[in-house]
Protein backbone atom coordinates (compact mmCIF):
# COMPACT_ATOMS: atom_id res chain seq x y z
CA UNK A 1 0.00 0.00 0.00
CA UNK A 2 3.20 2.50 0.85
CA UNK A 3 4.34 1.84 -2.62
CA UNK A 4 0.63 2.52 -4.43
CA UNK A 5 0.51 5.98 -2.54
CA UNK A 6 4.11 7.05 -2.93
CA UNK A 7 3.54 5.76 -6.77
CA UNK A 8 0.68 8.20 -6.55
CA UNK A 9 2.26 11.08 -5.30
CA UNK A 10 4.73 11.12 -7.25
CA UNK A 11 2.62 11.00 -10.65
CA UNK A 12 0.24 13.79 -8.80
CA UNK A 13 3.36 16.37 -8.68
CA UNK A 14 5.00 15.19 -12.36
CA UNK A 15 1.53 15.74 -13.80
CA UNK A 16 1.00 19.14 -12.28
CA UNK A 17 5.09 20.18 -12.34
CA UNK A 18 4.38 22.29 -15.52
CA UNK A 19 1.27 23.96 -14.81
CA UNK A 20 1.44 27.56 -13.89
CA UNK A 21 -1.95 29.75 -13.50
CA UNK A 22 -3.65 32.74 -13.03
CA UNK A 23 -5.95 34.60 -10.96
CA UNK A 24 -9.04 35.89 -12.63
CA UNK A 25 -11.89 37.60 -11.45
CA UNK A 26 -15.65 37.89 -12.57
CA UNK A 27 -19.03 38.42 -11.39
CA UNK A 28 -22.17 36.94 -11.17
CA UNK A 29 -25.71 38.85 -10.36
CA UNK A 30 -23.24 41.78 -9.96
CA UNK A 31 -21.26 40.08 -7.25
CA UNK A 32 -17.42 39.82 -7.33
CA UNK A 33 -15.55 36.39 -7.05
CA UNK A 34 -12.58 35.12 -7.90
CA UNK A 35 -10.89 31.97 -9.44
CA UNK A 36 -7.65 30.46 -10.30
CA UNK A 37 -7.20 28.78 -13.96
CA UNK A 38 -4.98 26.98 -15.21
CA UNK A 39 -4.62 25.11 -18.76
CA UNK A 40 -1.98 22.32 -19.85
CA UNK A 41 -2.60 23.47 -23.61
CA UNK A 42 -5.25 25.86 -25.16
CA UNK A 43 -7.24 22.68 -26.39
CA UNK A 44 -7.32 20.86 -23.44
CA UNK A 45 -11.45 20.23 -22.41
CA UNK A 46 -11.77 19.53 -19.15
CA UNK A 47 -13.62 22.44 -16.62
CA UNK A 48 -13.24 21.24 -13.07
CA UNK A 49 -14.85 23.89 -11.14
CA UNK A 50 -14.52 23.54 -6.94
CA UNK A 51 -17.17 26.16 -5.19
CA UNK A 52 -15.35 27.46 -1.84
CA UNK A 53 -18.30 29.13 -0.07
CA UNK A 54 -17.33 27.62 3.92
CA UNK A 55 -14.22 25.68 3.07
CA UNK A 56 -13.00 22.44 1.52
CA UNK A 57 -13.20 20.21 4.53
Amino acid sequence: MKYVFTLFIMLLVAATANAAGTFISYEVNGEPYEGYFVSPSPDAALVLLIHDWDGLT
